[in-house]
Order: structure tokens, then C-alpha cells, then sequence
């Protein structure tokens, strides 16, 4: 049998443990303030208005390629008018199909709860960020795409010379404003064209 020699067998001291204790903690703590903080800048707003520009896109999409949805209250598949985008709230929004209560050149093209079909709910998963916009009441207005073209429709008007022309959807960092805090803006134009800004 080995024997070594006593000083080796004596193990941690009190003082050790509590330097290595606090030096885990001081760790730890840089690491949470560190993430929680990544879940509030730019790169965040980036990545969640990049989801909302798919989204965007998609109902795009829909509305070329002219997809037929299941409609719950007939049990078959429609064709609808086009798709769209409409705000629920802060942490949400629909994507939706516009269903025709009659022809679809006198169907009004924001979102009628009811008759038309939510084929998506988007919510946001990041909880340090809200959704805003530039429409009264702090919302964004419907962004509808109705085909063949797809002709783009803001609040229920796509004539490219009268208000609004643009819709813009803020995100925005949770207890700030936008425009003038940290916000990322996703601009959707009646010509189709969609920016994105700081």
C-alpha cells in the first residue's frame, strides 16, 4: 500500500471553497446579465422583424401561387381573395385568408373576424420585445395580397397615390417607443417594396 505523506490527505480549506464559490457565482451572474441583455439589442429586433418579412413574404406567396384553405363553416376548400397580415396585439398577429362573402372585387380586404380564416397566429417569442405600428392606436395596418398581381391593399386600399402608402411595424424593445428608442422598423409599401431600419 502507498502512503502519502499527511499535508496531501488534508483536502480543501474553508477559504478555498468559498473563493471557488464565488468566483462560480460571478460567472454565472456575467453570463445571465450577458443573455438577457443579447435578448434586447439590435441583433434581436433584426431576427424577430426578419420573421415578420417572411411572414410577410408567405402570405405573399399564398396569394400568387392562389391556394385554396379548408373553410371550418362549409368543411371544404375555398378559394379566397388573397392573404394577409393583421395585428392581434403587442406579442401577436394572423396571418389570414380573406374569404369572399360575395365576389372578391367588393370584399374588404382587412381582416373580418368571423368570415375570414386564420391560417397562422404568429407570437413573439423573445418577451423583452413588442409589437407596434404606425396606424391610430399604436397598431399596424392589414398588409393584404390579393391575386394575380398580387396587388398589395393597406387598410383595405391599394390606390398607390392615397394615404396611407405605408404601413410600418415597429419592434421594439419592451418600455421604449418607436420611432426614438431602441426600435427596428419594417416598412410595407402598396408598390410592394418592404425596408427595414434601425
Amino acid at each position: 500500500m502507498i502512503n502519502f505523506p499527511e499535508k496531501l490527505q488534508q483536502g480543501f480549506s474553508l477559504i478555498e471553497l468559498l473563493i471557488i464559490m464565488a468566483i462560480t457565482v460571478l460567472v454565472g451572474t456575467t453570463f445571465v446579465l450577458n443573455f438577457r441583455a443579447a435578448s434586447t439589442n439590435a441583433a434581436a429586433r433584426h431576427q424577430l422583424s426578419s420573421v415578420i418579412i417572411a411572414d410577410i413574404r408567405k402570405a405573399q406567396s399564398l396569394a400568387v401561387s392562389g391556394g385554396k384553405v379548408n373553410n371550418p363553416s362549409s368543411g371544404r376548400e375555398e378559394n379566397p381573395c388573397g392573404y394577409g397580415l393583421h395585428y392581434v396585439n403587442s406579442a401577436a398577429y394572423y396571418i389570414y385568408a380573406g374569404m369572399p362573402t360575395g365576389s372578391c372585387s367588393g370584399a374588404n380586404r382587412n381582416f373580418q373576424d368571423g368570415t375570414d380564416i386564420i391560417v397562422e397566429t404568429r407570437t413573439i417569442g423573445n418577451p423583452n420585445m413588442i409589437l407596434s405600428g404606425s396606424a391610430p392606436g399604436g397598431v399596424f395596418y392589414d398588409v393584404f395580397f390579393e391575386p394575380p398581381d398580387p396587388k398589395v391593399y393597406l387598410n383595405n386600399d391599394a390606390n398607390l397615390s392615397t394615404a396611407p402608402t405605408a404601413t410600418d411595424i415597429y419592434v421594439v424593445r419592451l418600455g421604449q417607443v418607436c420611432p426614438g428608442g431602441d426600435c427596428t422598423i419594417v416598412s410595407v409599401h402598396k408598390s410592394g417594396a418592404i425596408n427595414l431600419s434601425n
